[in-house]
């Protein structure tokens, strides 16, 4: 399959959108993700996929911990500003909307949710790295939906009726 193809498929499949996130030596490194998964109940195991050249996985693999950050519908601004190349921001200097935990983990205020994790492993496969991690804690949780990307465009849900 071409790759436009491919690409055409793939966004026909509705994903949430999180933003990864960690300190590292005093600085907030964080990237747009649209793949988090459940992997294991039993263990709280997700996956979820980073590009091979992230500095925010170089981050991530050289801390260990890091937080997953679940967008609400409200914050698809910050998807788009962080799915591009940023570069870190110091801590001592953060604004808004992130704050950090007294365990060092980066919470992005008003998401969906936020979730400290431990890196398991990690596995490039073609230009990608695929990550597994496990879930050690739920930093906060807000009363907001979360933030869908379906055909190239973010969406709000809804239930059905």
């Amino acid at each position: 399959m071409d790759a436009q193809l491919f690409k055409n498929c793939m966004s026909r499949i509705p994903t949430s959108v999180s933003l990864v996130s960690v300190v590292d030596q005093g600085f907030l490194s964080a990237c747009t993700i649209s793949s988090l998964m459940s992997v294991s109940v039993d263990s709280s195991v997700i996956l979820f996929v980073l590009k091979s050249q992230s500095k925010t996985l170089v981050s991530i693999n050289q801390s260990q911990y890091f937080s997953i950050n679940l967008l609400s519908q409200s914050q698809a601004d910050l998807s788009i500003e962080y799915s591009g190349k940023r570069e870190n921001q110091e801590i001592e200097n953060l604004q808004d909307p992130w704050e950090i935990s007294q365990e060092k983990f980066p919470i992005l205020r008003k998401s969906a949710l936020s979730l400290a994790c431990e890196i398991i492993d990690s596995k490039i496969i073609g230009s990608s790295t695929l990550v597994t991690a496990t879930i050690l804690s739920q930093l906060t949780s807000e009363e907001s939906d979360p933030l869908i990307y379906l055909n190239r465009s973010y969406h709000s849900i809804s239930p059905i009726k």
